[in-house]
C-alpha cells in the first residue's frame, strides 16, 4: 500500500514539475531547482526509500534520492543538487 501511495505521489509530483515544459535549443543548459521534502505514512518519517522525479514519456533527465532517517530527501540530477524544471 505504501509502494502504491508513493508511486502515485512521485507520478502528480513529475506531472506537476513538468507541466510547464522548457524550451530552448539543444545547446542550452536546463535550469536546475532545489528539490527537497519529507515522506511520511500515518504521520511518522519514512526511511531509506527512492524518491524520483521521472519526466513524462520517460524522455529527458531523471532526478532522484534517497531519504534519511528523519524521511529527508533532496533531489540529485547527474550528481548535482536539483531538479528541471
Amino acid at each position: 500500500m505504501l509502494h502504491r501511495r508513493m508511486i502515485s505521489t512521485v507520478m502528480v509530483l513529475t506531472v506537476a514539475l513538468f507541466t510547464a515544459g522548457c524550451g530552448g535549443g539543444a545547446s542550452d543548459a536546463p535550469t536546475m531547482h532545489r528539490v527537497s521534502g519529507v515522506v511520511k505514512y500515518k504521520a511518522a518519517p519514512v526511511p531509506n526509500i527512492s524518491v524520483a522525479f521521472i519526466p513524462v514519456g520517460g524522455a529527458g533527465l531523471v532526478a532522484e534520492g534517497t531519504t534519511d532517517s528523519e524521511g529527508n530527501f533532496v533531489l540529485l540530477t547527474n550528481s548535482a543538487e536539483g531538479a528541471k524544471a
